[in-house]
């Protein structure tokens, strides 16, 4: 009987220590596929989750997948913070960006509003990020694949309502 509870007890101790997960990684009933993810406690969420994946981005002008662009929508709480990461057969690495302002104000086509950009950093000390005013943000994280910009980057657009048709010239009127 004795030989039958230390064995129990072993089980159980295995059990235990083969459910720890990486931190910050998805929880043991979550399944998430590889790729780009926003985690931290801006999103809600410490842990990677599937709702959070970014998706493929695409160049505005051609509407072509851009490689190593990735982009997603995401409600973000103002004051708490967030990274990027990428997880790759159970491991992530962490990116961030020390974020600086620039104003699309009186740019062709664009809404006047001020955007959040920085160069990527990447591994445990990359930056966290974080936002100002609660609400749902365009973040775009772009590797610099096609090495036609200076540098990898990171930017986060405020989510801003507006019309853009004939009756103002194509341009863009804010609602």
């Amino acid at each position: 009987m004795k030989k039958i509870s230390i064995f129990m007890s072993a089980i159980a101790l295995m059990a235990f220590a083969s459910c720890e997960k990486q931190n910050g990684g998805p929880g043991d009933d979550e399944i998430v596929e590889d790729g780009f993810y926003v985690v931290g406690e801006a999103t809600g969420s410490d842990n990677i989750q599937a709702d959070y994946m970014m998706a493929a981005g695409f160049n505005e002008v051609d509407k072509a997948k851009r490689d190593g662009m990735y982009e997603k929508y995401v409600a973000l709480e103002a004051g708490k913070t967030f990274n990027l990461a990428i997880y790759e057969a159970g491991e992530i690495t962490y990116f961030g960006a020390e974020l600086a302002d620039m104003d699309l104000t009186g740019l062709d086509n664009n809404p006047g509003i001020v955007i959040k950009r920085g160069a990527l950093q990447s591994g445990e000390t990359a930056p966290k990020m974080s936002v100002a005013e609660s609400g749902l943000y365009h973040i775009v994280l772009d590797l610099n694949n096609k090495k036609d910009l200076n540098t990898a980057l990171i930017i986060i657009a405020p989510a801003r309502w507006g019309v853009r048709g004939d009756m103002n010239g194509w341009g863009y009127t804010p609602v």
